[in-house]
């Protein structure tokens, strides 16, 4: 892809995203109202219930893509923008790779059709054809110096699989603890793992690892820092990872900070050819504005050199994310490749359980990683 509209700020921009991530804090905040009555696993959104939902999240989206492409009145005002568009429409199914300049964006919410004004029964289907994250495969490359012609996108497992992992086992509603319960049984057959619940732990587990790593998990409260301030400065210290308690960030052993990160010289940057995928499942791990530093996005891909970096765009209902980062990781291990994983994941739970929260995540990286080696036991 190319350069965006001309009219397209920084400060335009940073309105847009406040706007669309306040938007989907508040549709996550009422999560348990899209449910049918009768869902016991907390998954399945009620058709009717959900619609107005899915509906808001085309508006948001069709808002960002006319934005982008400078649609006005329903017509395209620059000659160059509507020939990128018209060509993207056309690969619909395939890979898209997006290196625009203009850097990180909820690329997947993207809307590429006007919404109809009357939605049948089927509007999950009409609707899912127009986002990107499910109408594409998405390879967003992150706004940071290119490393990929040193990397290898099949991960070497062959001799063994690494998992750095952390859970916060305080996650509400016995998440957290499904989630270890859920590694425990995947992984008993191997020891080249470690599993983290406080911060001195994890700290330990990724500073002392062995390499490759192939699969950096987190399932956490996140917090991101604000990246502006008057005299633009930038606090890292309040970005925060918490790996116990609540996501309050007040039980100091459970919270790492950005700045403990950046600071601690002893975690040393992955090593290539083929460097791991970093899956941070915590609620708006993946916002990063433009040339913005106070993110766990910008430490483990830019710092630390991480191959890939899969987070979320707001706050995120702990019962879709662990449903979602479990089924990522048994695929994952299986050896799929992560875009096909993804692309997937999004579509599976909008027509198995009406629920669009998988739109929320954002990869960022190569689709084509995947493992050597499928780790036996693994996949559906």
């Amino acid at each position: 892809m190319g350069e965006p509209a001309k009219n397209l700020t920084k400060r335009r921009l940073a309105n847009h995203l406040d706007k669309l991530r306040k938007a989907l804090a508040r549709w996550a905040s009422n999560y348990n109202s899209f449910l049918r009555d009768a869902s016991k696993d907390q998954l399945e959104c009620d058709p009717q219930k959900v619609k107005e939902l899915w509906i808001g999240l085309a508006q948001e989206g069709r808002r960002l893509y006319r934005t982008f492409f400078n649609i006005q009145g329903g017509e395209y005002k620059d000659e160059q923008l509507a020939t990128w568009g018209q060509r993207i429409k056309a690969k619909k199914g395939d890979r898209l790779t997006i290196d625009s300049p203009i850097g990180h964006l909820p690329w997947g919410l993207f809307y590429d059709e006007e919404i109809p004004e009357h939605l049948g029964d089927d509007y999950i289907e009409v609707l899912l054809r127009h986002f990107w994250a499910t109408s594409y495969e998405l390879d967003i490359l992150p706004d940071y110096p290119d490393r990929s012609a040193e990397w290898d996108t099949t991960l070497d497992n062959r001799a063994a699989t690494r998992l750095t992992l952390g859970v916060n086992e305080s996650v509400k509603g016995g998440y957290g603890l499904r989630q270890v319960e859920f590694f425990e049984g995947i992984l008993q057959n191997s020891p080249s793992y470690t599993m983290s619940r406080r911060k001195k732990e994890f700290l330990d587990s990724i500073t002392r690892r062995e390499e490759p790593q192939h699969l950096i998990y987190l399932f956490c409260h996140h917090r991101k820092g604000d990246t502006w301030s008057v005299d633009d400065y930038r606090d890292l210290s309040d970005s925060k990872i918490i790996l116990h308690g609540d996501d309050d960030g007040e039980e100091a052993d459970g919270v790492i900070t950005l700045t403990e990160l950046e600071d601690n010289e002893r975690i040393r940057a992955f090593k290539p050819p083929c460097p791991p995928v970093t899956f941070i499942n915590g609620c708006g791990s993946s916002q990063v504005e433009i040339g913005d530093p106070t993110s766990f996005m910008f430490y483990f891909v830019n710092v630390l050199e991480s191959q890939a970096f899969l987070g979320t765009e707001a706050v995120i209902p702990a019962a879709f994310a662990d449903a979602f980062g479990q089924r990522f990781v048994r695929d994952f291990l299986s050896g799929r490749r992560i875009g096909d994983i993804l692309s997937e994941e999004r579509v599976f739970f909008a027509r198995e359980y009406n629920n669009p929260f998988g739109l929320y995540y954002t990869l960022y990286g190569n689709g084509n990683i995947c493992l050597t080696k499928a780790i036996a036991g693994q996949g559906r």
